[in-house]
């Protein structure tokens, strides 16, 4: 629900923005750039690299107090993605995919921890993004019947909390690549905007993605 705010809220700006006369559209898009997209993909980054040390903390003491601060860690790397991934552009979706992409194909992870390949962030590299990224990640620190299962089933599988790490290291590479990229195409981006009416706009890139998430949100 909070991101289907976010989403309605973004898009009801941007719309009234563009029919207002003698709007800078160009200063509209430098605005979200600079004021929303590279200040969210910076939270977001710092908060996978709180998740990630949660993580390291938790494989070499897996205790509840340390499975808790996990969590913690976990629910505000999912707060700080909503913002982050508002524009979607072409070039980084693949990113986005691999940060957040639902559902988890679980019977996967559990293939993989059954296994016997080397659980690390290479491997997590090599797999489809709907076994990794936050949602692989909840699927393995939360469970129906609460905290002592979760702890539970990494005494019976030490290869889970491998894979957690591997997940864990995914997310922080995933996240920094978000980040590199915007930092290096926002001064492009308002550049695209031209008058505002071409279908490659800026404009019409904010447009077009937020309709496309509130859209998804509504799936």
């Amino acid at each position: 629900m909070k991101r289907v705010l976010l989403v309605i809220l973004a898009l009801v700006s941007v719309l009234r923005a563009v029919s207002a006369q003698d709007f800078s559209r160009r200063a509209m898009l430098e605005n979200i750039t600079n004021n929303i997209i590279l200040p969210s993909n910076d939270a977001l980054l710092e908060s996978i690299a709180i998740l990630q040390t949660a993580v390291v903390a938790f494989q070499a003491d897996p205790s509840e107090d340390a499975l808790v601060t996990m969590q913690d860690a976990w629910k505000a790397s999912l707060l700080a993605w909503q913002p982050a991934s508002l524009v979607g552009l072409r070039d980084v979706m693949s990113i986005h995919y691999r940060i957040f992409k639902w559902p988890t194909k679980e019977e996967f992870i559990e293939k993989f921890i059954a296994g016997e390949d080397i659980l690390d962030a290479r491997f997590a590299v090599g797999q489809g993004s709907n076994s990794v990224g936050l949602p692989a990640m909840e699927y393995l620190i939360f469970h129906p019947d609460g905290n002592e299962a979760v702890l539970d089933t990494f005494v019976e599988s030490p290869r889970r909390a491998d894979y957690l790490m591997a997940l864990a290291d995914d997310l922080v590479s995933n996240a920094t690549q978000l980040q590199q990229y915007w930092q290096v195409q926002a001064p492009y981006f308002a550049a695209l905007d031209g008058d505002g009416s071409s279908l490659s706009s800026g404009v019409s890139v904010v447009t077009n993605e937020l309709l496309a998430n509130l859209e998804g949100q509504a799936k």
